[in-house]
């Protein structure tokens, strides 16, 4: 997971969106569509690594759809005229009237004045952090009254997890994981869960969460479902191919840890996902032990090896003796 970050907000200046990785911009922008109660719908497109297309719907109004697109510039480039035009043939495509447009760079004025209309909101680094400022700030008047746990007919994370691998397919041709860096993926990939369950020892009752640890737990919980995807992509060698599983159950209990925490589902419902994710997680530590394993087994073998090859080195040695007092005595 990415840094927090409302603990530095104020710092963040227009030159730290320079050279910024799409997966990072992305992350600001799910806190502050979430803060404008918008949830991911669907994705229309993924262009690698400077742009994404997505609709996303308004959780109080199911009618109330918008076209959230994504713009990555290279440093010292602006948004140009070409790409805005882009946008409007999208949203006329989609029927969709309203525009979230988010870029990390500038956007000249004849580019933002295609994009300028009713219900079309840009921002570019300047809009950004004066939006979470807004929201950190926001976040610290609000007092949320104790809710209730419930037991939904279908938890919330499983809902997302559907409608997220809905709109977005595994790669049909799989990555394979060598052997070798299997430990290194794992341990960056469960890494990245600390700051999570630092976040969540932070909350000081479950039945009354601050508005903006809510906030940043379902922007983290939305972040999950692309490592969530990640993994459907790939195969391990053997014979670890079993790993798969456990990295992706492991990641789909903890969606579903954060849904029931976050949605006020029974209490053990929670236990229950984080029990499985933790058995999950404890089930990848095996790695080592099997390498361990391997290797006995291999120097066991090459012990029995060398042993037979000894054996067998005294034989050739007594026949080879034999066979010259025989020619000896032929004489």
């Amino acid at each position: 997971m990415k840094r927090d970050i409302f603990d530095d907000i104020e710092e963040l200046s227009f030159k730290d969106f320079v050279e910024m990785d799409i997966s990072t911009f992305y992350d600001y922008i799910g806190h502050i569509m979430v803060d404008l109660n918008f949830s991911f719908h669907r994705s229309i497109r993924d262009v690698g690594d400077y742009r994404r297309i997505e609709v996303w719907k308004h959780t109080k109004n199911l009618d109330d759809y918008a076209l959230v697109w994504v713009e990555i510039v290279k440093p010292g480039n602006d948004v140009t005229r070409d790409v805005s035009y882009d946008v409007l043939r999208t949203m006329n495509d989609l029927n969709i009237l309203k525009l979230f447009f988010f870029t990390n760079g500038g956007i000249d004025e004849s580019s933002r004045d295609v994009l300028d209309d009713k219900g079309h909101f840009i921002f570019t680094p300047d809009n950004i952090i004066e939006t979470l400022i807004a929201i950190k700030k926001k976040s610290e008047l609000v007092v949320k009254p104790k809710i209730k746990r419930k037991k939904p007919k279908t938890p919330s994370g499983f809902v997302l997890i559907k409608n997220f691998l809905k709109e977005n397919k595994p790669k049909e041709i799989k990555t394979v994981v060598p052997i070798k860096l299997i430990p290194e993926f794992r341990d960056k990939l469960i890494a990245q869960f600390e700051q999570i369950f630092e976040l969540i020892k932070t909350i000081e009752d479950i039945s009354n969460i601050d508005s903006e640890i809510r906030k940043k737990l379902k922007a983290y919980q939305f972040a999950l479902l692309t490592d969530l995807l990640n993994v459907a992509s790939l195969e391990f060698e053997d014979p670890f191919g079993w790993m798969k599983d456990d990295f992706f159950y492991m990641i789909q209990n903890l969606v579903l840890y954060i849904g029931a925490l976050v949605e006020y589902e029974l209490e053990e419902d929670m236990n229950h996902y984080l029990e499985e994710f933790n058995k999950r997680k404890n089930n990848l530590y095996k790695f080592e032990e099997i390498i361990e394993e391997i290797r006995k087994k291999d120097i066991e073998r090459i012990e029995i090896a060398i042993k037979q090859l000894k054996k067998l080195s005294k034989i050739v040695i007594i026949v080879s003796i034999v066979a010259l007092i025989v020619v000896f005595f032929m004489k």
